[in-house]
């Protein structure tokens, strides 16, 4: 793969929502000569929940180091990204302007949603997409649901009373996270790996894909794999539950020392 052309300009400064998001743009052209339009977003209104609806872009969540909330875009000539501020909500959606084949990226810069917040407490964080990653670090979040096609997802350090993960296709992986009440996970094509992860209650089911992992307290363990392996600690003195199914797939759980 050839590297991009060191071609970036300056575009310009705009003001967007009375005041509320400062814009920088600038372009870059990849190897088929195509722009790719780098946005950087700084959020000035206060918002507690986030929601993103996106096609085709990589989604990173983080705090910022510098207490400012930016967002930093990867676009296409044809693709853009719109950010705005509205009630108590911040959104992000993508928008296109021609055929889909415009958006491919296989030899060029992913397009991508990177978010750096001025603060790590938010009600709920709702992301909705098709295709690319979802990567949320270091939030402490009521509740999270992230419904995805195609594409890796990745929590860690991350605090919520409620997980709710739909996915198609893709690896799951939840890093020293807690989901205090529940945890609910359905996906048909991918691993589950648990790294010293808990929850209250823990429900899995997948199609293909192993699920292994950590958790930090005992359960009810309540697990069944149609043609793999599994194996799980004996059940707990508890009302907390783990309930895992998968068809294809090995299961093995372990209670974190």
């Amino acid at each position: 793969m050839k590297r991009l052309l060191k071609i970036f300009i300056v575009v310009g400064v705009a003001l967007m929502i009375a005041g509320g998001i400062c814009l920088g743009v600038g372009i870059k052209k990849d190897v088929f000569a195509r722009n790719i339009v780098e946005n950087s977003y700084t959020i000035e209104d206060d918002f507690n929940n986030i929601n993103i609806d996106s096609s085709i872009s990589d989604i990173t969540i983080k705090v910022a180091e510098d207490d400012i909330t930016t967002i930093n875009t990867v676009e296409g000539e044809k693709y853009s990204i719109n950010v705005s501020v509205v009630g108590d909500t911040l959104t992000i959606e993508d928008e296109h302007q021609g055929k889909w084949l415009d958006d491919l990226t296989f030899f060029s810069k992913s397009y991508s949603v990177a978010i750096s917040l001025n603060r790590s407490t938010f009600n709920n964080i709702n992301i909705k997409a098709s295709t690319g990653d979802v990567s949320i670090y270091d939030l402490n979040v009521d509740d999270i649901k992230i419904d995805l096609s195609t594409g890796d997802i990745k929590l860690s350090s991350v605090r919520c009373n409620t997980l709710d993960i739909d996915a198609s296709t893709g690896d799951i992986k939840l890093i020293d996270t807690i989901s205090s009440e529940s945890l609910k996970i359905d996906v048909s094509t991918g691993d589950v790996v648990l790294d010293r992860f808990d929850s209250k209650d823990i429900y899995i089911k997948g199609s293909t894909g192993d699920v292994r992992g950590t958790i930090l307290t005992d359960k009810v363990f309540d697990c069944h794999a149609s043609t793999g392996s599994v194996k799980v600690p004996t059940s707990g003195e508890t009302e907390e539950k783990c309930y895992i199914k998968v068809s294809t797939g090995d299961i093995k759980i372990s209670i974190a020392q």
